[in-house]
């Protein structure tokens, strides 16, 4: 017979393997209850969320526990180049670490220590020494190494480059759009900042790439 140690080894492996459920017992033989291994994962299609806001929303079960799915992929929650992840910001203030929340998961990044980069606006647009946005323009923050800059928009979407980017060239901004013209009638191209077609799992590099979208053009009157 085997002995009681290596009779608890195989089972666990056989529950590694897949959702087996392993029954406990106790000095007198009686059932101590079932656990489960495996947790529930949505598929492919969609993504998990802590709450839903579409009426599209589905549960997924498994091992007696259960998410909510939304369909639909979209971008792992990821810092930016100057930051690293840290378990929480207890501790931090506000300019040195922030929740970043995407895919119903949240993570925490810590701007990196000895930065000594200095926040700039975009090529083309305005830096507002005074902080108060002019009135009728659009105003980003730039915020970096614990300085913060005001910018008025002039030209492409904060976080956007000046001209079209490159397929999979390292970008920053996570989950972002950019349109550019093609030249071509009134036809633009949207390209993305993040990892198509599989959005939650990691680029290789580690980081986030520019992907082209889509095309599209405007209808003909």
């Amino acid at each position: 017979m085997l002995g009681r140690g290596l009779l608890v080894s195989v089972l666990l492996a056989a529950a590694t393997a897949g959702c087996v459920s392993i029954e406990t017992q106790g000095a007198g033989g009686e059932g101590g209850g079932a656990c489960c291994l495996a947790d529930p994962v949505c598929p492919d299609t969609a993504h998990q969320v802590a709450t839903c806001e579409t009426s599209e929303c589905f549960p997924v079960e498994a091992c007696c526990s259960e998410i909510l799915c939304e369909p639909g992929l979209c971008n792992a929650p990821a810092c930016t180049f100057n930051e690293s992840e840290v378990g929480s910001c207890d501790g931090f203030t506000t300019a040195e670490c922030r929740a970043v929340q995407d895919c119903g998961t949240t993570i925490y990044c810590h701007a990196d220590d000895f930065c000594e980069a200095v926040p700039m606006c975009d090529e083309g647009d305005v830096e507002q020494p005074s902080g108060t946005c002019p009135s009728g323009e659009v105003c980003y923050a730039v915020d970096l190494c614990g300085a913060s800059v005001l910018c008025s928009d002039f030209g492409a979407q904060h976080g956007c480059p000046a001209e079209a980017p490159v397929e999979t060239e390292p970008c920053n901004f996570p989950g972002i759009n950019c349109d550019y013209p093609t030249g071509v009638d009134d036809c633009v191209e949207t390209w993305h900042c993040g990892d198509l077609p599989q959005p939650q799992a990691p680029v290789p590099s580690g980081g986030l790439e520019w992907h082209l979208l889509a095309d599209s053009c405007a209808p003909t009157p």
